[in-house]
C-alpha cells in the first residue's frame, strides 16, 4: 500500500511533469532559492536579447556586487547556459553555468558559480534560482 501511495505522489509531483528549460524559458527575473553564504541574496535578470544582470547582495557592510553583460551575453551549449561576468576593469569575476527545468506553474535554474581572482579560478559554489512571478 505504501508503495502505491509513493508512486501516486511521484506521479502528481510538479517536478515529475517538468521538462528541461529552453533558451526562452530563462528570460525573466530570478531570485535565489538557497543563499550561497549566510546573509547573502542574489538576483538574476535575463532579457529577451539575452542581456544578463546579476547582483550579489550582502547583509553586512560589503557593497552589493552588480554585473551586466552586453546583449547575447549567454553562450548556450546543449542544455547549459554559460554566462561570463566581469568587473568594471574588464577582469573576469564569475562564470555562471546553469541549467534548469520548467513545469506547469514553476521554473527553476541551478548550477555552479565559478569564482575568479586575477584571471584564475579559485572556487566554485552551487547556485539556484526560482523564477519570480
Amino acid at each position: 500500500m505504501i508503495r502505491i501511495l509513493c508512486l501516486f505522489l511521484l506521479l502528481i509531483s510538479p517536478a515529475f511533469a517538468a521538462v528541461n528549460a529552453e533558451e526562452t524559458d530563462l528570460i525573466g527575473n530570478w531570485i535565489n532559492t538557497h543563499p550561497i553564504t549566510k546573509g547573502e541574496s542574489n538576483s538574476l535578470n535575463i532579457t529577451d536579447q539575452h542581456r544578463v544582470y546579476f547582483t550579489r547582495s550582502f547583509s553586512n557592510e560589503h557593497p552589493d556586487q552588480k554585473f551586466a553583460t552586453e546583449p547575447n551575453g549567454i553562450r548556450f551549449v546543449d542544455d547549459l547556459a554559460i554566462i561570463e561576468l566581469h568587473w568594471e576593469s574588464g577582469e573576469l569575476a564569475y562564470k555562471l553555468v546553469l541549467s534548469g527545468w520548467r513545469g506547469s506553474s514553476r521554473r527553476m535554474v541551478f548550477g555552479t558559480m565559478y569564482m575568479y581572482r586575477d584571471g584564475d579560478l579559485f572556487n566554485g559554489l552551487p547556485i539556484s534560482f526560482e523564477a519570480e512571478n
